[in-house]
């Protein structure tokens, strides 16, 4: 979801060619400038007042830059809370859907079936009657229609981010391999991925548009998450505190003599880890203001340990790269990486005047055999990469 600000600040524009919902654009462009009091007509190329400024379909605000703009959905701007009278459009294969329609149910003390044939819910004003929860086949050209993302931001603030159905992520020289990794493993078209130097700055979005999960812009649909995003909600790497270790030396001996040496010595000096299930401690720093004074958190490092399908003349089997080497299920043991990479190097030699090269397509490993050696090679250059030489 987009900000209030970042639209007011003309980060992102509101593109509603697509969407064409006239009302609650109105209702966004009040909220992000208030002191304007002109109206977006229906259909127009060109709209202006003292902050903003419409070319064609897109609306945001005016910095003589129309053009490459990073654009977003009306229905893609969060909401600094719920319209008093608003409505949503039947989205059954949303999880929110259910939430939504048993929030209203339970707000409004009423019981509805959510019945197929009603398209649209919400609360509604009817003549005088005050706001009410009901349902509708179709709704008016002036009736304030929300997504169930911004009805959930609203609803419920804690829930913080939600990735977006349709995403996209802004490639960088420190983030390129990564996100290389990963599309090449979930992308949906035939085609492979190398983001490297002239990717730099491109756009990886998912799913795939028509063919392609590459732009050089984000595309209508799409919203633009952070790298740090992507890690924790695409690859779920949310960082676990395991502890909590000391920012300076200097901090040490009074630490020590507070814990009174039941948690950590001397060795607390060469960067011990204070436990993260050692609460009474943690706590005791707590209470005395100190833990954010003179510690820092430890954060679990991510595994990287992956497992790949082999395959070999007895059919297939797993063989998974640790930081301890190559483990190997069909007989529950480490392998060395080192030795297996030796094993299928290309030989070459002479004898008696015979010039030889040795090139295997297949190895014996084990109780396995005729294994195919690109795929031990794959599991090998991810060992190598990941953790060779540490």
């Amino acid at each position: 979801m987009y900000t209030l600000k970042q639209l007011s600040d003309g980060e992102v524009w509101i593109d509603y060619s697509k969407d064409k919902n006239i009302p609650l654009l109105k209702y966004i462009l009040k909220l992000a400038f208030p002191k304007d009091t002109s109206e977006p007509a229906g259909h127009v190329n060109y709209y202006k007042c003292s902050s903003v400024f419409a070319f064609d379909y897109w609306v945001g605000i005016n910095n003589n830059n129309y053009y490459n703009k990073t654009t977003a959905s009306v229905y893609e701007i969060e909401l600094p809370e719920l319209p008093e009278y608003f409505c949503i459009k039947r989205d059954s294969s949303n999880p929110l859907w259910k939430k939504f329609i048993d929030w209203g149910n339970n707000k409004y003390q009423t019981c509805f079936a959510n019945p197929s044939f009603a398209n649209f819910f919400g609360v509604y004003k009817e003549g005088g009657r005050d706001s009410h929860w009901t349902w509708y086949s179709s709704k008016s050209h002036t009736d304030l229609e929300i997504s169930l993302e911004q009805w959930n931001a609203c609803v419920n603030p804690k829930a913080g981010f939600v990735l977006p159905k349709k995403w996209c992520v802004e490639i960088t020289k420190s983030n390129s391999k990564e996100l290389s990794t990963w599309i090449n493993t979930n992308k949906q078209t035939d085609s492979s991925y190398t983001l490297g130097r002239t990717e730099i700055g491109d756009f990886l979005h998912f799913p795939k548009l028509e063919e392609y999960h590459l732009f050089t812009g984000v595309q209508t649909g799409y919203i633009l998450i952070t790298f740090e995003q992507f890690k924790k909600y695409v690859l779920k790497m949310d960082k676990k505190i395991i502890g909590y270790k000391l920012k300076d030396v200097k901090y040490a001996d009074a630490a020590i003599k507070i814990d009174g040496g039941l948690h950590f010595g001397q060795a607390i000096k060469r960067e011990q880890i204070l436990k993260i299930e050692f609460e009474s401690a943690i706590e005791n720093f707590r209470k005395l203001n100190l833990l954010d004074e003179w510690f820092e958190p430890v954060y679990e490092e991510p595994s990287k340990d992956k497992t790949f399908n082999i395959r070999s003349l007895s059919g297939t089997f797993q063989l998974t790269a640790k930081k301890e080497g190559l483990y190997f299920a069909p007989e529950n043991k480490v392998i060395d990486p080192v030795v297996v990479r030796d094993i299928i190097t290309p030989k070459e030699g002479g004898s008696a005047g015979y010039w030889f090269t040795q090139n295997l397509v297949s190895v014996n490993l084990g109780c396995k055999k005729e294994i195919i050696i690109s795929d031990l090679d794959k599991v090998l250059s991810y060992w190598e990469e990941n953790f060779g030489g540490k």
